[in-house]
């Protein structure tokens, strides 16, 4: 799930065939190809490696990524072949996706948590999507994101958290449940996602607070 309302639906087209597209239409034109593979319903459509790329290049580094996770969890994309087609690539952005290609995990859940996924990781924590969480052999909670070996766990939160009726109250069960299986619980809201290095910050301090036992 790429499409959020409001979007702009993307069209690639060669340079020479560009023209304004209507509202909601946003027509980009590249000098290189080839674009396309192929046909949908009888219009000619990009090939999967020239669609993540567009993805990927278009965009700051942490979008990028999210939209290569949905697409490669989707099984639109084989990603060690799209990081092998990039290799060849010289247009513009080529560095950016490459980058981005390199960060893949069809694990992530949401673009969110692909975003702090990608600050943690350069941020030097190595983090675990969607990471089983399991006392004695029992489930305990599936965490967004887990620091394994230090049993700290980073849980982004949506605003439909504490909206929901009845989420406020499961979100405090599982949360002991966490605990008490010997968790530290690092929240990550839209708002701390928006401030540089807040979220970095936050789990350097569950770090230590580990450290010190």
């Amino acid at each position: 799930p790429l499409l959020r309302g409001g979007d702009e639906i993307e069209v690639v087209v060669p340079q020479a065939e560009r023209r304004a597209g209507p509202r909601g239409v946003l027509v980009r034109g590249v000098s290189r190809g080839p674009l396309g593979s192929g046909t949908w319903r009888g219009v000619p459509v990009v090939a999967p490696q020239r669609m993540a790329f567009d993805l990927a290049a278009r965009h700051p580094l942490e979008v990028g990524v999210g939209h290569l996770d949905a697409v490669a969890r989707a099984r639109l994309i084989d990603v060690d072949a799209f990081q092998r087609w990039l290799l060849d690539q010289h247009d513009d952005g080529v560095v950016l996706a490459r980058e981005a290609a390199a960060l893949v995990d069809p694990r992530a859940a949401s673009q969110p948590e692909s975003a702090v996924r990608v600050r943690l990781l350069r941020g030097g924590y190595e983090v675990v999507p969607q990471f089983e969480v399991r006392a004695g052999g029992r489930f305990v909670a599936r965490v967004d994101l887990a620091i394994v070996e230090l049993r700290i766990a980073v849980e982004y939160e949506g605003r439909w958290h504490g909206v929901l009726e009845g989420q406020l109250s499961k979100d405090r069960l599982r949360l002991d449940a966490l605990r008490e299986a010997g968790w530290l619980v690092v929240h990550v809201t839209a708002e701390l996602l928006r401030q540089p290095g807040a979220v970095e910050d936050a789990v350097r301090r569950a770090v230590a607070q580990r450290a010190a036992g």
